[in-house]
Formats: structure tokens, C-alpha cells, sequence
């Protein structure tokens, strides 16, 4: 069940309101559910491809209130499964297209962030990181495997800018205490490369919806955004869906459903399944590296921010069953927030005195195979899903936004759209036997 606005916020919510204030509560032909990285996608989307339309976006909290607004700042794509776990089950075309989709979706963000002036009012502030990303490791036959993996990827033409730092090199980039065996290391310069981004993720948000707004004012349509305002019950009536809400009821055409974490609420049969995960920044510092990072095959990972603060993120395998089922963001695991807030001053000799700023929780929403829900929902005409990113909707959400908009419109849906991602025989399966590693 959705909380209310928890406290303590994220970092990322600090001054974010609603861009589109001036709302008129009336019909609409699209009603959007969620204000998260995934609604206001498709808000910008449906713009584009029709601004004579009516659409109305309708939010429990504030602006990126849910798991967009708490997250790690990461737009990081990474694999749902090893290389050669995804060509065994899906066949290379389809297996190099899921790695594919998720570049051109951090593409489109970026090209997005870096139409904005850059001294905008909450500028989502979207960077490479300096020198990359790492993924370290403990274990030297792991290491070992993914080494493999990787010239595995390289033969066909993926990851050519993806190598292996022994243990020497590792040592001398990075000055951490805990014994890792060696990295990953995700270089910069390659088009095909998963490439890792910071970015404030609630900003993003905010300027998505605010530019959807731009475009349906330029044409004949409207786009209304009403936060603090819970949806209760949709219902088929003559009228066509009517939506109730903590402050009224909304008559829609189409509706949907951005809910990620959250949409078991309203679509029991949707078989998402939420989990926790836990946060922190740090003050501002002197960082000891400049590359984001991941231990603990994702559990663990960290990053350096533009304002000179750490943000860290993870370590829920330390609650009892990894924070599974758990939907109330608004309570912290005090096993977890200790570890966090111990991780740092324990693995960095320049870090023993480090002060933590703020700490919160997001939710996660999983599905069986891990691969988000995009399109029509069987046997509820007019109602659409993009949900269950499995902690990966920074890097796949803005597209599947634009491939369920697209079919809302009856437009032919882009042919780098994985088929993996249709709601055609997937909704709705059993989401009780989840393999729940990777991180928020």
C-alpha cells in the first residue's frame, strides 16, 4: 500500500513542486498514473506524437515521489542476466537488442538533458562519470568468468570498450580496504559501451512533464498534472473509465498505469512484487575516486556527485528476506542503515570522520523474469501498463513510456522495442519464484 510522503526525503526532492500547477479537473483521453520517470515520459511522448490531446497525470505525492525521486542517481544500463544466460534463452538478434534498447534510452535522455539551458531551474545535471564505472570482485573465478562473458560480447561486436583490471591496477585506481581480486571496467568513448551517468533523477522528472506541457500548449491540446491526489478505483462506466480519487472522480478514455512498485494497489493481477532498498548521501568531500561503482554483484554501489557528495546505496541482503514484499518506504531497516553508515569511514582511510547527510528508502517493483510490463492489459480494454523495471527503470523506463504511447495512438512501435517487454503472455505470471539480486 502506497505511504504517505515519507520523512526523511530524498536528496534528490529538494525543491521539486509540480510544474504544471494551474490543473482543470475534467474529461481527458489519457489519464496517466504516476509521476514518477516513467508517467512523465509518457506525458512527453504522447505530446510529440499528438498535442491536440487531453491528458491528465494524477500522483499520490509530489513530483517523482516514488522510486524515480529515491533512487541511487544512477542512469547505469546493465544486463538482466549474463551474456551468455540472455543468448542461450533469447538467441543473439534479441539478446544484443535488449543491450541495445537500453543505450538508445540513456541517448534519448541525454540528448533531452542537454537540450535544456543549462542554467534552467532544476537542472537534472546529467554527466558521464570521469573515468567510467567498475564492477568489483572478490571472487577471482567470477572474475575470471566474466572475462569470458566479455570477449564473448566483443565478438560480436558489444562492449568494445568494456576490460578487466587485475588486482595491481585495481589497487592503484582505487585505495579501498576490503580485498577485491579485481574490476570490470566500463571505459568511456565507445557508441556501444554501457557507459554510467549521474544524474538527479527527480529533476528529470520535472522537466519532462514540464516540457510535455510546452508542447500541448503549443498545439490544441492540455496536459493537467494533479500530485497528492491517490487513485482509489478505476471502474468501467458508460462514459468510458472512471477514475476515483482521494479528491474527486476523473472520466478517462485510456488509462496508464506508471505505478511500477505500487500497482498491485489497483491491479492485483499485475503480480509485481516490491522490495526495499536504502540510500545515503554524504556531506560535501574530498572523493577518493571518480568512477561509479558496484560490489556484491550489485548490492553494494556508490558514486561521486557533481556537489562533491558520496552517494551510496544497498546492502539490503543484510534484512530479513532482502527486504522482499516490504512497500512502506517510509521505514528504515536499522540493520541496513548501520552498514551503510559505516561503510565508508571502514573501507577509506580519508573517509574515517565522513558525516551522513541524509538517508532514505525506495521501493523497487520485480517481475518473474525481471523485464519491465509495456502495453495493453489482457481483458481491460483501454487500459495500458509501464511498470515492473525490476531496478532498472532509469535506463529502460523513457522508451517503454514512448512504446506504450505509440500504441495508445495506434502508431507503429519502433523496431528496436524488445518483444520481451509485451505484456502479451506475461502479465499477470506467477511472481512468486524471483531471482531478487541487482539494486535500486
Amino acid at each position: 500500500m502506497l505511504a504517505a510522503t515519507p520523512t526523511p526525503s530524498a536528496y534528490w526532492l529538494k525543491g521539486i513542486t509540480n510544474p504544471r500547477p494551474n490543473s482543470i479537473w475534467a474529461k481527458t483521453n489519457v489519464a496517466i498514473i504516476g509521476a514518477g520517470i516513467t508517467g512523465g515520459s509518457v506525458a512527453l511522448h504522447l505530446a510529440k506524437l499528438n498535442p491536440n490531446i487531453k491528458v491528465t497525470v494524477l500522483e499520490a505525492r509530489g513530483i517523482s515521489g516514488g522510486a524515480t525521486g529515491r533512487n541511487g542517481g544512477l542512469l547505469w544500463p546493465s544486463m538482466p542476466d549474463r551474456w551468455s544466460n540472455l543468448v542461450k534463452q533469447y538467441g543473439l538478434p534479441k539478446a544484443k537488442q535488449l543491450i541495445e534498447f537500453s543505450m538508445i534510452n540513456v541517448r534519448e535522455i541525454e540528448a533531452f538533458c542537454n537540450s535544456l539551458p543549462k542554467d534552467v531551474e532544476n537542472h537534472p545535471k546529467l554527466e558521464k562519470f570521469p573515468n567510467g564505472a567498475v564492477h568489483l570482485f572478490t571472487d577471482i573465478k567470477e572474475l575470471e568468468e566474466w572475462r569470458k562473458e566479455i570477449a564473448e560480447m566483443k565478438s560480436v561486436g558489444g562492449c568494445l570498450d568494456i576490460g578487466i583490471w587485475d588486482k595491481k591496477e585495481l589497487d592503484q585506481r582505487l585505495q579501498i580496504k576490503q580485498d577485491f581480486v579485481g574490476a570490470v571496467h566500463d571505459r568511456l568513448g565507445s557508441p556501444r559501451l554501457t557507459i554510467a551517468y549521474r544524474v538527479r533523477p527527480a529533476s528529470l522528472v520535472y522537466h519532462l512533464i514540464k516540457e510535455a506541457g510546452k508542447l500541448f500548449d503549443q498545439g490544441k491540446g492540455e496536459l493537467n498534472v494533479f500530485t497528492d491526489t491517490k487513485v482509489e478505483a478505476v471502474e468501467n462506466v458508460k462514459e468510458g473509465l472512471e477514475i476515483k480519487t482521494s479528491k474527486g472522480t476523473l472520466h478517462a478514455d485510456t488509462i496508464v498505469y506508471c505505478t511500477n512498485a505500487f500497482t498491485n494497489d489497483l491491479l492485483p493481477s499485475a503480480n509485481i512484487t516490491p522490495i526495499r532498498n536504502q540510500v545515503v548521501v554524504t556531506e560535501p568531500i574530498d572523493i577518493p575516486f571518480d568512477f561509479a561503482i558496484t560490489a556484491n554483484a550489485g548490492y553494494q554501489y556508490m558514486s561521486p556527485r557533481e556537489d562533491g557528495r558520496i552517494v551510496l546505496g544497498g546492502f539490503r541482503y543484510l534484512a530479513p528476506n532482502q527486504d522482499v514484499g516490504q512497500a512502506d518506504d517510509g521505514v528504515l531497516n536499522q540493520t541496513v542503515s548501520k552498514a551503510l553508515s559505516n561503510h565508508l569511514p571502514s573501507q577509506f582511510e580519508s573517509l574515517k570522520s565522513v558525516n551522513i547527510e541524509n538517508e532514505w528508502a525506495g521501493i523497487m517493483g520485480w517481475t518473474t523474469d525481471r523485464f519491465p510490463l509495456v502495453g495493453p492489459i489482457p481483458h481491460l480494454p483501454n487500459q495500458y501498463i509501464v511498470a515492473g523495471f525490476s531496478g532498472h527503470g532509469m535506463p529502460r523506463a523513457h522508451l517503454c513510456a514512448k512504446a506504450a504511447s505509440q500504441m495508445i495512438l495506434g502508431v507503429d512501435v519502433d523496431d528496436y522495442f524488445p518483444e520481451s517487454f509485451s505484456t502479451i503472455d506475461r502479465f499477470g505470471k506467477d511472481a512468486r519464484n524471483i531471482s531478487f539480486n541487482s539494486h535500486l
